[in-house]
């Protein structure tokens, strides 16, 4: 119960009282630990009351109706405030307000500042409605605790039901389960080809296919295809229940629809005690446990708490990373040299972003920009890349340093509306070149035959900017982006390169990949290049660039700076 629940059903209810007893005074009140608070509160303004100075206390400690005629006439009232002092009552009527397992929350009292009787049929008249109140109680608390689709109890239910146990029994365990019923990767398929209510049609079977395998324990909702239920922790582990389950659920069925249909469970086990079920994130663990089930495409996993603390470091890191945007300690720009194969000068830069996290240290961009790129996150990295990226060409074209400098943007910033213009204004306030820009997409099956996300890219090749496709030859490799993506520069990603001395499918891939990169008018570029003979090799098989350790690590821009330097300085001697 809270003060937002529907509260015109309490004034009715509180009104008919007023009417049928003719009371100036009429209050829905509830106990919440030191405070006695006014759901409804007819004839007054007052909102609350203490407990030691109520008269409510004495039905909710009997939860029995208390009438009392003459406050002045009763040891247990004629002391208290309001009746020694203004108002001045006199006559009380509560009825307790009782939950289904006999406790009082709270009552529906009458109050008159003047002795009143109050008949037999009265009090049962005032029962009656504080039974109405109840329900109306029940029906808020099924709002908030009930899921609509399949009427089970929902998360917020659930994470209520193991304190209850914890409460009831604080030596208890038990084995969590949780059933992730449709296959995520496939939903948003099912639904834009069959509509939400055959997605929502598929939970409610398998809500029902449970409950009949756990006649005696509650099936909870707790969102999406997520369904969870509780085992007794003294029992073996659970898995003849999932197995058959399993093979329940997997049985075909046919939708209203006629439409044929089955299910592709799995599940995540845990066991818990006190500790775990007390705390809300427990539901999450479990979740993290079937989400592994359905990567390894195994039936059910059992939560593992290594595994688990690599969610929650990577949760922890997402949280953090708004406030290291924000920071200016903590996200910095590394640049890598890029290398004309001809001369051997450094003619282009690579920005890659770092972070130094204040708790956990360096984060591996491999571990944490996948996910990021999950999110709506990757709007504010990408901004915050952009702009350090042209403050860095700026300052180094002042510094007589004159650059091409590329940095990745992720393919869900080419359906921002947006982007264009923002890298337009960043242009625009930096005094930047356009030429000097270079923005990498990284292949994508998102893009693939993207109306709008190639639109975009022309428009960026507009403003000046050249692009690129980064890593090809790491997956995907669709022949179609080479036909049609409004691109200049070609990157074969560092896979292949490494493995185009060792490999023989390498070494025919990369030289067929160059020559059909040029061939369509794409400058050839090979990153990952660790050893002299790849440099030479790709150098044999006319590569335009190259980038990688064998001439440079991602460095600072001082450091950077530095290893210009001395570049260009042994260049000169060797000429």
């Amino acid at each position: 119960m809270d003060d937002t629940s529907n509260q015109e059903a309490y004034d009715r209810i509180a009104r008919i009282a007023q009417e049928v007893f003719d009371m100036p005074v009429v209050l829905i009140t509830f106990m919440d630990g030191h405070r006695q608070w006014f759901k409804s509160h007819l004839g007054t303004d007052r909102r609350e009351n203490t407990p030691d100075q109520s008269f409510c206390r004495v039905p909710i400690a009997t939860g029995k109706t208390t009438v009392v005629e003459n406050a002045l006439g009763d040891d247990r009232f004629c002391g208290l405030n309001d009746v020694v002092d203004g108002p001045g009552l006199r006559f009380y009527a509560g009825a307790p307000l009782m939950t289904h397992d006999g406790f009082a929350v709270g009552t529906l009292c009458l109050f008159d500042i003047k002795q009143r009787s109050f008949a037999p049929e009265q009090v049962r008249m005032l029962e009656d409605l504080a039974a109405l109140v109840m329900i109306q109680v029940k029906s808020d608390r099924d709002i908030g605790r009930v899921d609509p689709l399949t009427r089970l109890p929902n998360r917020i239910q659930f994470l209520l039901s193991l304190q209850d146990m914890v409460r009831a029994d604080p030596g208890r365990t038990c084995w969590i389960v949780l059933v992730d019923v449709i296959d995520n990767r496939n939903a948003n398929d099912v639904i834009g080809a069959l509509g939400i209510d055959f997605y929502n049609e598929q939970v409610r079977h398998a809500a029902t296919i449970l409950k009949r395998h756990l006649p005696g324990n509650t099936v909870y909702h707790v969102g999406g295809a997520y369904l969870a239920f509780m085992l007794d922790g003294a029992q073996d582990t659970p898995h003849a229940l999932i197995e058959q389950l399993d093979t329940d659920l997997r049985e075909p069925l046919v939708t209203s629809r006629g439409i044929p249909s089955a299910l592709n469970p799995c599940f995540g086990i845990r066991s818990a005690g006190l500790m775990e079920m007390s705390s809300p994130d427990v539901l999450r663990t479990v979740l993290s446990a079937a989400r592994e089930a359905r990567l390894s495409e195994r039936l059910f996993a059992t939560y593992n708490s290594d595994h688990d603390d690599a969610q929650k470091r990577m949760y922890s890191l997402l949280s953090d990373l708004p406030e290291a945007l924000r920071s200016q300690k903590q996200l910095y720009l590394v640049y890598q040299p890029r290398i004309d194969v001809a001369s051997r000068r450094c003619i282009a830069a690579e920005a890659l972003l770092r972070w130094n996290h204040p708790i956990w240290g360096p984060v591996s961009p491999a571990e944490l920009f996948p996910l990021v790129d999950k999110t709506g996150l990757i709007h504010e990295v990408t901004d915050w890349v952009m702009r350090n990226v042209l403050r860095q060409i700026a300052a180094w074209k002042a510094a007589g340093i004159d650059l091409t400098v590329s940095f990745n943007i992720s393919s869900k910033n080419l359906f921002e509306d947006d982007l264009v213009s923002r890298l337009s204004e960043v242009l625009d306030a930096t005094g930047v070149d356009p030429k000097r820009l270079e923005i990498e997409v990284v292949e994508d099956m998102n893009l693939d035959n993207s109306h709008i996300a190639f639109s975009r890219l022309s428009a960026i090749r507009d403003l000046g900017i050249t692009v690129a496709i980064d890593d090809f030859g790491s997956g995907y490799s669709n022949l179609a982006y080479l036909l049609s993506l409004p691109a200049t520069t070609l990157k074969i990603d560092r896979s292949l390169v490494a493995q185009a001395l060792t490999d023989h499918n390498a070494a025919v891939t990369v030289p067929t990949v160059i020559k059909l990169g040029h061939d369509l008018g794409y400058h050839m570029v090979a990153e990952g290049v660790e050893l002299p003979e790849t440099f030479e090799q790709l150098r044999q098989w006319g590569c335009d660039e190259v980038q990688g350790y064998l001439f440079g690590r991602p460095m600072e821009p001082k450091a950077f700076e530095s290893w210009l330097a001395a570049s260009n300085k042994a260049l000169l001697a060797s000429a």
